[in-house]
């Protein structure tokens, strides 16, 4: 007889376990990466248009992409290895 465990995930992860400021695609572009149990999610960090009458430059968060991984992130780090033009992941 054999059985099996399923592990079914009812509601995507809403909580942010880390967050961090990377230059994850290229280097003249910032991203802010987030990461949810186990969900990494990577954000276009962007100037907005400037309006709304507040005296600091307005942000503006553009989603870019989110990756599924097999299995929960413990903590996250961001370096720039010689001869890359982005930054990577640890």
């Amino acid at each position: 007889m054999s059985y099996f465990l399923a592990d079914v995930e009812t509601h995507p992860p809403s909580g942010v376990d880390f967050c961090i400021e990377c230059h994850f695609f290229k280097m003249s572009e910032r991203n802010l990466v987030v990461v949810r149990r186990n969900e990494l999610e990577v954000f276009r960090l962007g100037s907005g248009d400037g309006g709304g009458g507040g005296g600091g430059a307005a942000k503006k968060l553009e989603s870019e992409i989110v990756y599924r991984l097999h299995g929960n992130v413990e903590s996250i780090e961001a370096c720039r290895l010689l001869g890359d033009a982005r930054e990577s992941l640890f």
